[in-house]
């Protein structure tokens, strides 16, 4: 489930209303699947797994994905400086019989941080992303004004 699927309604109008979205969807076909990154937090009962100072370190950033189609987030901590992630993916199950999303979700979620981190000021949060079979069109705050 998105962990906030009212700011995809208010931000697929907002798309639609400067052609953004139908031109996307021209050129690559609707839009199948929905993903939101946003900042996420580490468990608590993670916590006794990861090192202090590698949890609370100030340039150490914690980023979870949420979806339309799997039951679950998936969240990593990333090195602003270094631009790489410093844990394994975690999931966190939104329901019990949840499946993990596939490989190329994974992939998208990772690159998504990478090419818009800064060691500066991290992400601007949250990135909506609309995803099809061919393409992906990710959002975030600056794109709509």
């Amino acid at each position: 489930m998105l962990v906030d699927s009212d700011s995809f309604i208010s931000v697929e109008k907002k798309l639609v209303k400067q052609g953004k979205l139908q031109k996307f969807e021209k050129e690559n076909g609707p839009v199948t699947s929905l993903m939101m990154i946003s900042k996420g937090r580490i468990a608590d009962d993670m916590r006794y797994q990861l090192v202090e100072n590698l949890a609370h370190h100030p340039l150490h950033i914690v980023y979870k994905a949420s979806f339309d189609q799997y039951d679950e987030t998936m969240n990593c901590i990333f090195d602003r400086q270094t631009k790489k992630p410093i844990t394994g993916l975690w999931y966190t199950p939104q329901r019990r019989d949840f499946t993990e999303p596939p490989k190329k979700m994974v992939q998208l979620f990772i690159s998504e941080i990478v090419n818009n981190l800064t060691d500066s000021t991290g992400i601007d949060l949250p990135i909506w992303v609309f995803i099809n079979d061919k393409a992906h069109l990710a959002v975030t705050k600056k794109d709509l004004s």
